[in-house]
């Protein structure tokens, strides 16, 4: 299982990879998102597990 490190508060992408598919894909709160890297990690022992920081923009566009 490989992860990087991300910043509490901020948002986190986990994802599970068969070769070069992504079979989970998720994103949530960094702590959620390292507790689910691990949980995700221990049921699908084996795959690689990815963590990368999700960037948000600073201004949400109106509509």
């Amino acid at each position: 299982m490989s992860q990087t490190t991300a910043d509490e508060g901020h948002l986190v992408r986990v994802r599970v990879w068969f070769g070069q598919l992504a079979i989970i894909d998720r994103t949530s709160a960094a702590e959620l998102g390292t507790a689910f890297a691990q949980a995700i990690g221990r049921r699908y022992f084996g795959l690689p597990v990815t963590i990368e920081p999700v960037s948000m923009p600073h201004q949400v566009a109106e509509r």
